[in-house]
């Protein structure tokens, strides 16, 4: 693995750690689960093993399983397991799309700002419904666009998307809340709960902001592509302007719970 892998990582680790809305939602998701001594968790896309650590608390005669496929994230988290001593902790490399365990294994499923990276969504959330135990649940915190209400919205949703694209590749892709909805039916969940939480950003700084590089991407696309959408943008989205000689943001942003149970 190459060093820029790596420091890439301590950078994200270090960046996620000043945004307290990320903070917010990952104890919400902690909240939900609901997760018992004994349970044995699976963490889809563990990052740096942020989540991971403080579920390994609660489950303390369990096991939390955090899997990534980023060389990077996964050895900024091993460095963290080993710091911390944590015995129910363990790293894996690995694809949601194709999970390299056992069917029925696993009490619950997190995915704490990871679906849209995924590249073939319902593979992984057929996969992620094998190795949960029967009456397992998932629990997943995504940042959602709003639902589009005519062709206008429609077309800013496809230019958001093909902004975030370039930094995160062609399968990057966002979801609304009725369509994750389907995916997690579709594969044999019975959804619980499905909440939308809006946290708003009074211009506050680029790193203050989830995706906040790749939002002013997006404001930057509408301009030189479709100026008249720049209005519709702000309004649902977000507002750049400068203020000391750097970009600020201003609006909000959605992410959406959803909790099912394996029927």
């Amino acid at each position: 693995m190459g060093d820029y892998e790596y420091q890439r990582a301590l950078q994200f680790d270090r960046r996620i750690s000043r945004m307290p809305v990320l903070q917010h939602l990952t104890q919400i998701l902690i909240d939900e689960l609901e997760a018992g001594a004994r349970d044995k968790i699976l963490d889809v896309g563990a990052g740096t093993g942020r989540l991971g650590i403080a579920l390994s608390s609660i489950v303390s005669r369990g096991m939390v399983v955090g899997m990534d496929p980023d060389r990077g994230m996964l050895k900024v988290a091993r460095e963290k397991i080993s710091e911390r001593k944590l015995q129910n902790f363990s790293i894996v490399q690995g694809v949601a799309e194709s999970l390299p365990f056992p069917s029925g294994v696993f009490d619950a499923a997190c995915l704490l700002l990871s679906f849209h990276h995924l590249s073939m969504h319902e593979r992984a959330v057929a996969e992620i419904c094998r190795v949960l135990r029967a009456g397992g649940r998932v629990l997943s915190v995504d940042p959602i666009l709003e639902e589009p209400a005519d062709e206008a919205e429609e077309r800013l949703n496809q230019l958001i998307e093909k902004a975030f694209r370039f930094a995160h590749g062609p399968a990057f892709r966002f979801f609304t809340e009725a369509e994750l909805r389907k995916l997690y039916e579709g594969a044999g969940f019975s959804i619980e709960k499905c909440q939308v939480f809006s946290f708003p950003f009074r211009w506050r700084k680029m790193e203050e902001v989830p995706m906040g590089a790749h939002w002013l991407q997006a404001y930057e696309l509408l301009l030189e592509d479709a100026p008249p959408l720049v209005e519709l943008f702000e309004r649902k989205y977000f507002a750049f302007r400068e203020r000391f000689g750097e970009p600020v943001v201003h609006g909000e942003m959605k992410w959406v719970l959803v909790k099912a149970v394996k029927t």
